[in-house]
């Protein structure tokens, strides 16, 4: 049996092609309409989430924001996330 992708959540929409391949390597959840996420949104889908990049500044921002709150829960086991990264730093 195959290893289970990694789990990415994908906050804001990326172009067609980026979220052909992501879905490819990891099993990924999109934001199809491409809403803002609340801080609860975020929370929430951190629990069974293992990556989590931040490809705007304006979620960069908020998981700031967050950020304090998802280490928390994840040094208590409540959820799965193990990394924050802003894979496109200086994308305009």
């Amino acid at each position: 049996m195959a290893p289970a992708l990694p789990r990415l959540l994908v906050t804001r929409r990326l172009p067609k092609a980026t979220e052909s391949r992501l879905g490819k390597t990891y099993q990924a959840r999109l934001n199809a309409d491409d809403h803002p996420m609340s801080d609860a949104e975020i929370l929430d889908a951190a629990a069974d989430s293992d990556a989590l990049p931040c490809p705007m500044p304006c979620i960069e921002k908020q998981v700031e924001s967050v950020n304090a709150t998802v280490t928390a829960l994840h040094d208590n086991g409540e959820v799965r996330l193990t990394i924050i990264v802003s894979p496109l730093e200086g994308f305009a």
